[in-house]
């Protein structure tokens, strides 16, 4: 308005709102980093992840090597070599080769039951510093209209459950490379980041949370296993395993320790099974 106006009151309102802005800006920013340092024994990943963020810049993909004669640039090239090169790590299984499971004699999770109340709690819960999916609906929205939207996603969620389907946009995915470690231009220096709609993994995580419960309640996780089970991580297994080491070693028992490191792990997972 001042810019259409040129009036020097108009300019003096622009200037005003401008410090408001900027001045609240400051404010939310200095809570949200005061939070995240009061917050950091519970939740370490996003306070790190926000120092990463506001270190690092953001680096493009220039060139990319496919082989020893070949070197491509341009961001559609780059983005078609490295979906050509995701797809080639990634384990598609003969189904006929597949092993019989023996079907379980013990209790069995017949149906999870999606409440309003599990639902809410997923979406108060949703972290505001995560990309949204390809649908566009940001963490941060949907959680100011998470009491609005409750019920609807309850009656999404609990006939999908009950048929095995989910709707087709929540299989859509934005396909990211995130650059590991040594040259940038080497295509197995990056890995895939897939980022799928934010209402999906709320599914997701309702459901992970019920057989989690399910599998501890009936025993069926083992005390070894440490990644990916609640209130256990890499940390306590390092504990648990320099304590099996030393306790041998006062024993005066040898030790021989086997490091293995799976290439392309998680990419490598068999889908089928």
């Amino acid at each position: 308005m001042a810019k259409s106006t040129g009036k020097s009151e108009d300019w003096e309102d622009y200037k005003n709102k401008l410090r408001i802005t900027k001045r609240e800006i400051r404010n939310k920013r200095i809570k949200y980093e005061a939070k995240l340092a009061s917050n950091i024994r519970n939740d370490s990943k996003s306070f790190f992840q926000y120092i990463r963020n506001k270190r690092e810049a953001k680096v493009e993909i220039g060139l990319l090597q496919i082989d020893a004669r070949r070197l491509v640039m341009g961001d559609k090239e780059i983005a078609e070599e490295l979906n050509k090169y995701f797809v080639s790590v990634f384990t598609v299984e003969d189904r006929s080769n597949i092993p019989t499971i023996k079907e379980s004699q013990g209790a069995e999770l017949r149906m999870v039951a999606i409440t309003k109340e599990k639902v809410l709690e997923k979406l108060k819960g949703l972290k505001i510093d995560k990309y949204p999916g390809p649908d566009g609906l940001h963490p941060t929205i949907l959680r100011e209209v998470a009491e609005e939207i409750m019920e609807a996603l309850v009656v999404i969620f609990q006939p999908s459950l009950e048929s095995g389907k989910v709707p087709d946009d929540w299989k859509i995915t934005v396909v990211t490379p995130l650059f590991k470690k040594g040259s940038r231009q080497k295509m197995d220096n990056y890995r895939p980041i897939s980022l799928t709609s934010v209402i999906g993994k709320i599914l997701e995580s309702i459901g992970k949370d019920e057989i989690s419960k399910f599998l501890q309640v009936h025993g069926r996780i083992r005390k070894s296993l440490h990644e990916f089970s609640k209130g256990r991580s890499c940390l306590t297994n390092l504990l648990e395993f320099f304590e099996e080491i030393t306790s041998r070693l006062d024993q005066g028992t040898p030790v021989d320790i086997i490091y293995l490191d799976f290439q392309k792990a998680f990419d490598k997972v068999p889908h089928e099974r």
